[in-house]
């Protein structure tokens, strides 16, 4: 929650992204950004909590999430050389937990590979509806 805060206080996040594709960019629109977080992420991850309930192995979609999240707000600010909306608790809790639980948690090939096609098919949807041009 404290990941969200940091991103969605004040609409932060939905700005900073709008700000850095620019104007000719669709960029995220409230809904989009609802949308987002709560069918992309919390359901996803409870869908993830009930697998890996079934089978721990599954717990690494969670880990992929943060991991790949993180890593996208690195590379953010990286590139506009700029703090972004989330990158703070990217760095201090995504980055940590998401190694954690890849070292702690077994899994099996399968559950590694549907985890990280699942997460980088996630952001990159993100990234190309963001990026679309305005009609």
């Amino acid at each position: 929650m404290l990941h969200q805060y940091e991103e969605h206080d004040a609409d932060r996040f939905r700005k900073s992204i709008n700000r850095m594709f620019g104007p000719k960019a669709r960029g995220l629109s409230h809904t989009a950004v609802w949308i987002i977080n709560v069918i992309f992420v919390w359901f996803a991850l409870l869908v993830v909590f009930f697998a890996a309930s079934a089978n721990p192995g599954w717990g690494v979609v969670a880990a992929y999430l943060m991991a790949i999240n993180a890593l996208v707000h690195i590379v953010a600010a990286v590139r506009t050389r700029q703090y972004n909306p989330g990158l703070v608790t990217a760095i201090v809790l995504f980055l940590p937990l998401s190694a954690w639980i890849f070292a702690a948690q077994p899994a099996s090939l399968t559950q590694y590979l549907a985890g990280a096609i699942l997460i980088v098919g996630l952001h990159a949807a993100i990234a190309f509806r963001a990026t679309r041009p305005v009609r």
